[in-house]
């Protein structure tokens, strides 16, 4: 997931960029379940909680965690407001915010 974005990318693969290059700057391992909370949070149209995240991506990681949802999503809060932002106070991605 060492990944550039290029021209034309969808708004969806930047919003997953961003957040996979957000986890490795934390230094937090980039496992396969803070790839799925990722990629649930870059493909979603609905606003997810915590909670929702963790029921939807449990029975396809077995050993995910909800702490692990929390402290990824934690991480994503301190993106620069030019990636996007996950505002921590609204359950969601909002691709394109500006502050």
């Amino acid at each position: 997931y060492g990944m550039i974005i290029e021209k034309g990318e969808t708004v969806e693969r930047q919003n997953l960029a961003s957040m996979i290059d957000a986890i490795k700057a934390a230094d937090m391992r980039l496992t396969p379940q803070r790839i799925a909370v990722c990629e649930l949070l870059a493909s979603s149209e609905e606003h997810p909680t915590a909670q929702m995240i963790y029921e939807t991506l449990r029975p396809e990681f077995p050993s995910l965690s909800l702490a692990t949802v929390y402290n990824t999503l934690e991480e994503l809060v301190r993106l620069p407001a030019r990636s996007g932002q996950y505002d921590g106070y609204r359950p969601h991605w909002y691709p394109g915010y500006r502050s």
